[in-house]
Protein backbone atom coordinates (compact mmCIF):
# COMPACT_ATOMS: atom_id res chain seq x y z
CA UNK A 1 0.00 0.00 0.00
CA UNK A 2 1.46 3.41 -0.77
CA UNK A 3 2.73 6.09 1.68
CA UNK A 4 -0.05 7.93 2.42
CA UNK A 5 2.04 11.51 1.06
CA UNK A 6 2.46 9.60 -1.96
CA UNK A 7 -0.96 8.43 -2.21
CA UNK A 8 -2.40 12.35 -2.20
CA UNK A 9 0.17 13.33 -4.54
CA UNK A 10 -0.69 10.45 -7.17
CA UNK A 11 -4.60 11.73 -6.54
CA UNK A 12 -3.22 15.72 -7.19
CA UNK A 13 -0.81 14.69 -10.27
CA UNK A 14 -4.06 12.53 -11.66
CA UNK A 15 -6.48 15.77 -11.18
CA UNK A 16 -3.74 18.59 -13.08
CA UNK A 17 -3.16 16.30 -16.08
CA UNK A 18 -6.98 16.48 -16.21
CA UNK A 19 -7.28 20.30 -15.96
CA UNK A 20 -4.42 21.02 -17.93
CA UNK A 21 -5.80 18.70 -20.61
CA UNK A 22 -9.31 20.07 -20.17
CA UNK A 23 -8.39 23.91 -20.23
CA UNK A 24 -5.99 23.27 -23.24
CA UNK A 25 -8.42 21.57 -25.60
CA UNK A 26 -10.99 23.89 -24.60
CA UNK A 27 -8.81 26.50 -25.92
CA UNK A 28 -7.40 25.06 -28.68
CA UNK A 29 -11.15 24.74 -29.99
CA UNK A 30 -11.76 27.88 -29.55
CA UNK A 31 -8.80 28.37 -32.25
CA UNK A 32 -5.67 30.21 -29.88
CA UNK A 33 -2.78 29.84 -30.81
CA UNK A 34 -0.86 26.28 -29.23
CA UNK A 35 1.65 28.42 -26.73
CA UNK A 36 -1.41 30.66 -25.80
CA UNK A 37 -3.39 27.90 -25.13
CA UNK A 38 -0.17 25.94 -23.19
CA UNK A 39 0.38 29.15 -20.86
CA UNK A 40 -3.83 29.27 -20.10
CA UNK A 41 -4.06 25.73 -19.39
CA UNK A 42 -0.69 25.71 -17.35
CA UNK A 43 -2.31 28.86 -14.97
CA UNK A 44 -5.16 27.95 -14.82
CA UNK A 45 -4.63 24.12 -13.80
CA UNK A 46 -1.96 25.23 -11.36
CA UNK A 47 -4.25 27.92 -9.68
CA UNK A 48 -6.12 24.90 -7.89
CA UNK A 49 -3.26 23.32 -5.93
CA UNK A 50 -1.96 27.25 -5.13
CA UNK A 51 -5.02 28.18 -3.44
CA UNK A 52 -5.30 24.91 -1.76
CA UNK A 53 -2.34 25.13 -0.12
CA UNK A 54 -2.46 28.91 0.91
CA UNK A 55 -6.02 28.42 2.07
CA UNK A 56 -5.23 25.24 4.21
CA UNK A 57 -1.61 25.22 4.47
CA UNK A 58 -0.91 28.80 4.57
CA UNK A 59 1.96 28.09 2.38
CA UNK A 60 2.07 27.51 -1.06
CA UNK A 61 6.00 25.66 -0.95
CA UNK A 62 4.83 22.22 -1.56
CA UNK A 63 3.28 22.98 -4.93
CA UNK A 64 6.90 24.55 -5.93
CA UNK A 65 8.93 21.74 -4.68
CA UNK A 66 6.87 18.77 -6.35
CA UNK A 67 7.98 17.88 -9.47
CA UNK A 68 5.61 15.30 -10.30
CA UNK A 69 2.64 18.13 -9.56
CA UNK A 70 4.62 20.50 -12.56
CA UNK A 71 5.38 17.94 -14.78
CA UNK A 72 1.24 16.19 -14.91
CA UNK A 73 -0.02 19.69 -15.64
CA UNK A 74 2.71 20.77 -17.92
CA UNK A 75 1.98 17.18 -19.73
CA UNK A 76 -1.53 17.86 -20.23
CA UNK A 77 -1.31 21.36 -21.16
CA UNK A 78 1.42 19.95 -23.73
CA UNK A 79 -1.13 17.42 -25.26
CA UNK A 80 -4.19 19.85 -24.93
CA UNK A 81 -2.53 22.57 -26.93
CA UNK A 82 -0.34 20.52 -29.70
CA UNK A 83 -3.77 18.43 -30.60
CA UNK A 84 -4.03 18.37 -34.08
CA UNK A 85 -7.53 20.12 -34.73
CA UNK A 86 -7.60 20.13 -38.71
CA UNK A 87 -9.05 17.06 -39.24
CA UNK A 88 -12.95 16.65 -38.42
CA UNK A 89 -12.64 13.34 -37.33
CA UNK A 90 -9.92 13.84 -34.61
CA UNK A 91 -11.96 16.77 -33.72
CA UNK A 92 -14.89 15.01 -32.78
CA UNK A 93 -12.84 12.69 -30.80
CA UNK A 94 -10.99 15.97 -28.83
CA UNK A 95 -13.91 17.53 -28.51
CA UNK A 96 -15.71 14.51 -26.48
CA UNK A 97 -12.47 14.17 -24.55
CA UNK A 98 -12.51 17.68 -23.44
CA UNK A 99 -15.98 16.92 -21.92
CA UNK A 100 -14.70 13.69 -20.13
CA UNK A 101 -11.56 15.69 -19.02
CA UNK A 102 -13.59 18.71 -17.71
CA UNK A 103 -16.03 16.71 -15.50
CA UNK A 104 -13.09 14.08 -14.45
CA UNK A 105 -10.74 16.90 -13.41
CA UNK A 106 -13.66 18.90 -11.71
CA UNK A 107 -15.03 15.58 -10.20
CA UNK A 108 -11.09 15.00 -8.82
CA UNK A 109 -10.63 18.35 -7.87
CA UNK A 110 -13.83 18.62 -5.84
CA UNK A 111 -13.02 15.34 -4.20
CA UNK A 112 -9.75 15.97 -3.33
CA UNK A 113 -10.05 19.54 -1.84
CA UNK A 114 -12.56 17.95 0.08
CA UNK A 115 -10.09 15.25 1.65
CA UNK A 116 -7.05 17.56 1.97
CA UNK A 117 -10.17 19.99 3.94
CA UNK A 118 -11.49 17.70 6.36
CA UNK A 119 -9.02 17.22 8.91
CA UNK A 120 -8.99 21.05 9.05
CA UNK A 121 -12.44 21.78 8.85
CA UNK A 122 -16.16 20.93 9.86
CA UNK A 123 -17.91 18.74 6.51
CA UNK A 124 -19.79 21.52 5.75
CA UNK A 125 -16.78 24.15 6.04
CA UNK A 126 -14.58 21.87 4.08
CA UNK A 127 -17.21 21.46 1.35
CA UNK A 128 -17.74 24.89 1.24
CA UNK A 129 -13.30 25.30 0.35
CA UNK A 130 -13.95 22.21 -2.14
CA UNK A 131 -16.64 23.95 -4.28
CA UNK A 132 -14.86 27.32 -4.43
CA UNK A 133 -11.36 26.06 -5.39
CA UNK A 134 -13.00 23.90 -7.38
CA UNK A 135 -14.64 27.20 -9.55
CA UNK A 136 -11.74 29.30 -9.27
CA UNK A 137 -9.51 27.85 -12.24
CA UNK A 138 -12.87 27.30 -14.54
CA UNK A 139 -13.82 30.68 -13.48
CA UNK A 140 -10.30 32.03 -14.19
CA UNK A 141 -9.92 30.25 -17.83
CA UNK A 142 -13.41 31.83 -18.25
CA UNK A 143 -12.67 35.28 -17.93
CA UNK A 144 -9.10 34.65 -19.64
CA UNK A 145 -10.80 33.36 -23.00
CA UNK A 146 -13.60 36.12 -22.17
CA UNK A 147 -16.68 33.67 -21.67
CA UNK A 148 -17.68 34.25 -18.60
CA UNK A 149 -21.63 33.24 -19.38
CA UNK A 150 -19.52 29.26 -19.97
CA UNK A 151 -19.47 28.83 -15.79
CA UNK A 152 -23.38 28.81 -16.41
CA UNK A 153 -23.14 26.84 -18.98
CA UNK A 154 -20.57 24.43 -16.93
CA UNK A 155 -22.92 25.11 -13.64
CA UNK A 156 -24.44 21.02 -14.27
CA UNK A 157 -20.86 19.29 -13.83
CA UNK A 158 -19.51 21.67 -11.03
CA UNK A 159 -22.75 20.60 -9.05
CA UNK A 160 -22.26 17.23 -10.23
CA UNK A 161 -18.89 17.21 -8.49
CA UNK A 162 -19.88 18.53 -5.38
CA UNK A 163 -22.28 15.99 -5.18
CA UNK A 164 -20.02 13.42 -5.83
CA UNK A 165 -17.70 15.04 -3.06
CA UNK A 166 -21.02 14.95 -0.47
CA UNK A 167 -20.83 11.04 -1.47
CA UNK A 168 -17.22 11.46 -0.63
CA UNK A 169 -17.77 13.32 2.63
CA UNK A 170 -20.32 10.85 4.05
CA UNK A 171 -18.13 7.65 3.09
CA UNK A 172 -14.86 9.79 4.93
CA UNK A 173 -17.42 10.28 8.47
CA UNK A 174 -19.09 7.19 8.52
CA UNK A 175 -16.43 5.06 7.02
CA UNK A 176 -17.26 1.49 8.00
CA UNK A 177 -14.02 -0.76 10.17
CA UNK A 178 -14.97 -4.05 8.41
CA UNK A 179 -16.43 -3.11 5.06
CA UNK A 180 -13.20 -1.66 3.55
CA UNK A 181 -10.47 -2.61 6.14
CA UNK A 182 -8.26 -3.80 3.54
CA UNK A 183 -8.32 0.38 2.04
CA UNK A 184 -7.58 3.65 3.36
CA UNK A 185 -10.55 5.54 3.75
CA UNK A 186 -9.52 7.86 1.48
CA UNK A 187 -9.19 5.53 -1.19
CA UNK A 188 -12.87 4.14 -1.42
CA UNK A 189 -13.93 7.90 -0.71
CA UNK A 190 -12.64 9.10 -3.81
CA UNK A 191 -13.18 6.41 -5.91
CA UNK A 192 -16.93 6.42 -5.04
CA UNK A 193 -16.79 10.72 -4.95
CA UNK A 194 -15.92 10.68 -8.82
CA UNK A 195 -17.58 7.73 -9.86
CA UNK A 196 -21.27 9.17 -8.79
CA UNK A 197 -20.58 12.35 -11.18
CA UNK A 198 -19.50 10.14 -14.07
CA UNK A 199 -22.47 8.00 -13.88
CA UNK A 200 -24.90 11.05 -13.60
CA UNK A 201 -23.20 12.63 -16.74
CA UNK A 202 -23.81 9.69 -18.41
CA UNK A 203 -27.35 9.04 -17.39
CA UNK A 204 -27.89 13.10 -17.97
CA UNK A 205 -25.51 14.30 -19.84
CA UNK A 206 -26.87 17.85 -20.15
Amino acid sequence: MLAPSLRFLCYDCATLFCLALCFALRARMSGEPPIGCLLLALISALLWPLARELVLAGSCLALFSSNGMLISALLGAVLGAFSPMENMRISYFLERAQGICEILGLSLACCLGLLCALPRLPASGALLAALLLTVLPQAFADVTMGDVARLLSASARIWRALLGAIVACAIMLFYPATFFAVFPPDLPALAFGLAFPLLMQRKWPR
